[in-house]
């Protein structure tokens, strides 16, 4: 029996110069079919698969396959709708196509009863399924997942993609092709091989392969790349080359069109390009560099905006810039925020305008330099003050006040006492400036105090004390002789307001000003002394007088007898 050979080709396919269609196929009967009946099978969940021999590296373009489509009663539009998927997959089983295609755009259905029926000679076709995939193993597979609903009674289907197949019966016998290239397939795996072949082909053309030189053009030899196409990659330094052998019509690009090195990056003009002859291969590089703008001291940066190129900026600039980019910085000549002061100082480039312009040849980092000043101000209740201003940051600072005193009444006055916060009780402060300040000259109220006493020293007689503060005032002498056996003694201390005090010395909160008098009794304590001596004097006399008075004791008795 007449057939062709597993993967005949249906044209020539030998010259590689350019493209040739093929059609490939495997065993079919061609003649002597039992009555040009062919048979049909479907699946459900399984794929119907033919494997092919591929001629080389092929573009597939197109898949034909021989069938029809059938739906129950009340199933039509389900299955008009229904998705059949081609899967294309190498010879090791790597998915390399997949695409679903819906039955009524490429087969035709017919209707067939609960009751049975067979297939209308009209029903099936050749269907041209276009798919676009390229091929270069040896051998490969064309998977159909028809997409079957399966009813488990009756017809057994409610709707179904039905595939042709070239099992042929004669005489009562179904007779197989000599060499089989189907199975069935599941989930990206050979199921079980099968006897008979789909009636499946594959078309497309045969793709010339050339032997090219890939290389690269402006890119250090310390950096590489990474090339790849769609089934492989391989990385490419810096002024090296490799020959490597390619199809017609495919394509080489880096994984990534930039490279990185420090603070210079290489991009690639043509990180993807295509085979369209044996030409060599150049992906070309040009360099960028890394250019920064910034301040010193960098917190400048949150007061101000400046501009590159006409752009307003906020923050620290920093760009990837094409090298002979020429950039133009304008930055403020001054920054002032909430007592400090930002002045310009030069760039670090040397340059002393606030706008510079240059020419980018190699990495930059251009820093805006501005001197630091503080804004030092005082105030005081009293007198006048000399030194207030700006400061550079680190300089000393003079604020003095003109006078430390000043009487309001002839009773009350004030006095300089510091500068607050900075502790400070020179009337002239002196200091190093790091920050912005606010002094305050503190004042404080002294009020005059008189003490008074017509008897012995009062200290002290006189004292300005600050308010709220004590005063302790006391006499030299609480009791003065004033005659013979009189004095005068201290009883206590009133002040302008009637209010006494007792004790010596007496302590008193100074709320105002004050004066004090030490309040003098009469005092007869001596006396009162004298006359008790003169008592006691008296007794002891009488006392002595009787006693000298008595009569004479008499003699002792003699001694005994020897």
């Amino acid at each position: 029996m007449p057939f062709f050979m597993a993967a005949i080709l249906l044209a020539s396919f030998m010259c590689s110069c350019k493209p040739k269609s093929v059609t490939l196929i495997v065993d079919e009967y061609k003649d002597d079919r039992c009555e040009n009946q062919w048979f049909y099978t479907y699946g459900g969940g399984l794929g119907a698969c033919v494997k092919f021999s591929s001629p080389g590296f092929l573009r597939i373009t197109g898949i034909r396959i021989y069938g029809t489509y059938k739906y129950n009663w009340g199933f039509k539009n389900q299955a008009d709708n229904n998705l059949f998927t081609i899967e294309v997959r190498d010879s090791r089983l790597n998915l390399l196509f997949r695409e679903p295609y819906k039955y009524s755009s490429y087969f035709k259905g017919f209707q067939s009863s609960f009751l049975g029926g067979g297939i209308p000679e009209d029903a099936p076709l050749w269907a041209l399924i276009p798919v676009n995939v390229t091929v270069g193993t040896g051998s490969f597979y064309v998977i159909v997942y028809t997409n079957a609903n399966f009813m488990v009674f009756m017809n057994k289907t409610n709707y179904g993609l039905y595939i042709g197949t070239d099992v042929c019966e004669v005489g009562g016998r179904n007779l197989f092709p000599s060499s089989s290239n189907s199975y069935l397939f599941e989930d990206g795996a050979i199921k079980r091989s099968l006897k008979f072949n789909y009636l499946i082909r594959a078309e497309g053309v045969v793709i010339p392969v050339y032997s090219i030189k890939v290389s690269t053009e402006n890119l250090p030899e310390s950096l590489e790349v990474t090339v790849k196409n769609a089934t492989s990659s391989f990385t490419l330094k810096g002024g090296e080359a490799k020959v490597i052998k390619l199809v017609e019509g495919s394509s080489l690009s880096l994984e990534k069109d930039e490279v990185y090195g420090d603070d210079v990056r290489y991009k690639c003009v043509n990180p993807l390009q295509e085979v369209k002859g044996p030409e060599d291969l150049v992906f070309s590089f040009y360099p960028e560099y890394k250019v920064k703008v910034t301040f010193s001291p960098e917190e400048a940066l949150q007061f101000a905006t400046f501009k590159i190129n006409g752009t307003t900026h906020r923050g620290a600039f920093s760009e990837w810039l094409k090298e002979g980019a020429v950039l133009r910085v304008e930055v403020p000549e001054s920054i002032e925020k909430t007592g400090t002061m930002y002045v310009f100082a030069g760039y670090s480039s040397g340059e002393k305008k606030n706008v510079t312009e240059f020419r980018v040849e190699a990495p930059l980092s251009l820093v805006a330099e501005y001197k630091v000043r503080y804004y030092v101000s005082a105030e005081s209740e009293f007198g006048s003050v000399s030194g207030e201003g700006w400061y550079d940051k680190g300089r000393e600072a003079k604020v003095k006040l003109d006078k430390t005193l000043v009487q309001t009444s002839p009773n009350t006055r004030y006095v300089f006492s510091s500068w607050e916060p900075l502790n400070i009780e020179s009337s002239e402060a002196r200091f190093t400036v790091t920050k912005p300040l606010k002094l305050k000259a503190v004042w404080v109220c002294q009020y005059r105090v008189v003490a008074r006493s017509p008897y012995s020293n009062v200290k002290p007689e006189e004292a300005w004390i600050v308010e709220g503060k004590e005063i302790r005032v006391s006499v030299e002498q609480t009791y003065v002789s004033t005659g013979f056996l009189v004095g005068k003694a201290l009883s206590h201390w009133v002040d302008q307001h009637g209010n006494a005090y007792h004790g010596n010395p007496v302590v008193i909160k100074v709320e105002e000003p004050l004066i004090i008098e030490a309040v003098w009794v009469d005092d007869y304590t001596e006396a009162y002394v004298a006359g008790f001596a003169v008592v006691l004097v008296v007794v002891a006399a009488v006392f002595v007088k009787r006693r000298l008075v008595k009569k004479p004791l008499p003699p002792p008795p003699p001694p005994p007898p020897t």
